[in-house]
C-alpha cells in the first residue's frame, strides 16, 4: 500500500546494476515487490523538476534495510510523461512516509512550512 509506514532509511540500489529484482544485493534474501510513493528529481538543462511518483517499482528487502528499484519501470515512468522532456536524466533521493503527514493535511499540497514533504532519504545518497 502506498501508504505504508517507511521509517527506516534504506540503501537503494537501481535493478541494471545488481542484476535485477530478485534477490538483495547485500544479504541475499528474496527481495519483496512493494507499491510506494517516491520524490523524482528530474533535470532540464540547469533546473531541476521534483515530482511525487506512485510506483510497484521498488522490491524491499524483508531482512536488511535495501530497496533495488527498477529502472525500467521509473525509465518507462519518465518517457511516458508529456512534460519531461526527451533524453532529461533523473534521480530518486528517497521514497515518502505518507502515514506520517496529519489527517488534517493530508487533502493539502507539500509545502515546506505547514505541510512538509515526508521525505526518507535512502541512506545511500
Amino acid at each position: 500500500m502506498i501508504g505504508e509506514p517507511e521509517p527506516t532509511p534504506r540503501k537503494m540500489y537501481w535493478s541494471d546494476d545488481v542484476r535485477g529484482t530478485r534477490l538483495c544485493p547485500d544479504c541475499h534474501a528474496r527481495l519483496v515487490p512493494k507499491q510506494r510513493a517516491y520524490l523524482l528529481v528530474v533535470r532540464h538543462g540547469k533546473s531541476l523538476d521534483s515530482r511525487l511518483v506512485g510506483s510497484a517499482g521498488g522490491h524491499f528487502c524483508p531482512a536488511c534495510p535495501v530497496v533495488v528499484l527498477d529502472r525500467k519501470q521509473f525509465n518507462d515512468y519518465v518517457a511516458a510523461s508529456p512534460d519531461i522532456r526527451a533524453g532529461s536524466s533523473y534521480m530518486v533521493p528517497g521514497l515518502l512516509d505518507l502515514s506520517a503527514v496529519p489527517e488534517d493535511k493530508r487533502d493539502s499540497p507539500f509545502d515546506e512550512v505547514d505541510n512538509p514533504l515526508p521525505l526518507v532519504r535512502f541512506s545511500n545518497p
